[in-house]
């Protein structure tokens, strides 16, 4: 009985030993952001969303309001809002668009960090102690402008074919007044059948 238990013991042993050798052991490489998909798939995927980034940040440092304008306009970036039938990480969207804008828009633009105002009014308090520097200014800066956009989609599936619209839009909007300064949009479309896909 105790030989037995040992002999189950070991293979136990041997199996998990086994399992943990073949982990990972797949073949990986690393592939350009925009490599295209080697998945078909009619949905959203990386090179669309990096094609489209590009596309807004390309047109909006162009635009007059900006590329005209006396002094870099103070922006405030929005959520984008999700109006289609997916999920999709929006901000992971919104922040490589900012993040382009940044790096490609020299100082053309400048951002206000919404995200980190908590962090920052800790640290306004903090500086106005007696004890630390007070070389700085009370209140937030405000905004000039919101950046906003919306990504929409419209389904059809027939006889195994489901075609998929896509539109993505994004405006500047003047943070006094309402009126948008800016707008763009990008439209594409996908078809994926059972046998096959398209696009």
């Amino acid at each position: 009985m105790r030989k037995t238990a040992i002999f189950s013991a070991i293979l136990l042993l041997c199996l998990w030993c086994a399992g943990c050798s073949g982990m990972g052991s797949g073949q990986v490489a690393y592939v350009p952001p925009d490599d295209p998909e080697q998945i078909a798939t009619a949905h959203v995927v990386s090179q669309d969303f990096l094609n489209i980034a590009e596309q807004m940040t390309s047109s909006l440092v162009t635009c007059k309001t900006v590329s005209k304008a006396s002094k870099p306009p103070l922006i405030v970036v929005q959520p984008l809002k999700n109006e289609s039938s997916e999920y999709l990480n929006t901000k992971m969207y919104t922040d490589k668009v900012r993040t382009l804008l940044i790096k490609n828009g020299g100082d053309r633009v400048r951002f206000i960090d919404r995200e980190s105002f908590d962090k920052i009014e800790e640290e306004r308090k903090f500086k106005q102690r007696d004890d630390v520097d007070k070389g700085v200014k009370s209140g937030h800066a405000g905004a000039d402008y919101f950046l906003v956009g919306t990504i929409s989609d419209i389904v059809h599936t027939k006889d195994g074919v489901t075609t998929r619209f896509y539109r993505f839009s994004m405006r500047l909007t003047n943070a006094d007044s309402g009126i948008i300064a800016w707008e763009d949009e990008k439209e594409f479309k996908k078809v994926e059948s059972r046998g096959g896909f398209s696009r």
